[in-house]
């Protein structure tokens, strides 16, 4: 629905609209951001947000932490962007190559809008081979205060994170015209390896 207010599409390639956070929906969108987080985490000192637009429409929560003096720690999972392609082809009908331009501009949304907040880089194979890890890594990173037990949190995640939840896997024999891609994404893996909080790397500089 937002998208639509602004007159483009989740699935859009390119920039939002000029000054899009000055729009009269980003403001009708923000009031109903702000009346949830009134409703459903007001006093809380931890509480997580999944949004699976959160990459693009980050400056819009962004202005809303800073109002309400919440101060946000981010968790950046990527995942081979020919599996995400792949899985955009199967559900959403798109042809590979709007898939990787998509995951493309994800990433680069998401790593710009989130370099002045503490954050955690983790790949989605890392989560699902060893989710243990990948949990006490976020924690170490963010400087994350755990509510309950470490041993019951290692249950829950256990539980949940499975390896059967990858429906599709990278192909190494991919298609050359893609392969920069691939590129991109070792790229990024590469630098978050070096440090928490790593610069966006070279190759996402002039997406736009």
């Amino acid at each position: 629905m937002f998208f639509r207010d602004l007159g483009c599409r989740w699935d859009c390639i390119g920039n939002c609209p000029d000054k899009w956070l000055e729009e009269d929906a980003a403001k009708v969108a923000q009031e109903r951001i702000n009346r949830l987080l009134e409703r459903n985490y007001k006093g809380k000192p931890l509480f997580v947000i999944k949004d699976p637009r959160m990459c693009r429409l980050f400056p819009l929560w962004s202005e809303i932490f800073q109002e309400n003096h919440i101060n946000p720690k981010v968790i950046l999972i990527a995942r081979h962007p020919f599996e995400v392609a792949k899985s955009l082809e199967k559900y959403h009908n798109f042809n590979l190559l709007k898939g990787h331009l998509l995951w493309l501009r994800h990433m680069h949304d998401s790593l710009v809008s989130s370099k002045t907040y503490a954050r955690s880089f983790i790949t989605y194979d890392s989560l699902l081979t060893d989710p243990i890890h990948s949990l006490n890594q976020i924690i170490e990173h963010l400087r994350i205060e755990p509510l309950t037990p470490m041993e019951s949190a290692y249950e829950t995640v256990i539980n949940i994170v499975q390896p059967k939840l990858k429906h599709f896997l990278f192909d190494s024999h991919i298609d050359k015209n893609f392969s920069h891609f691939h590129w991109i994404y070792n790229q990024i893996r590469l630098q978050f390896s070096k440090k928490t909080g790593a610069n966006l790397p070279c190759a996402l500089k002039n997406v736009e």
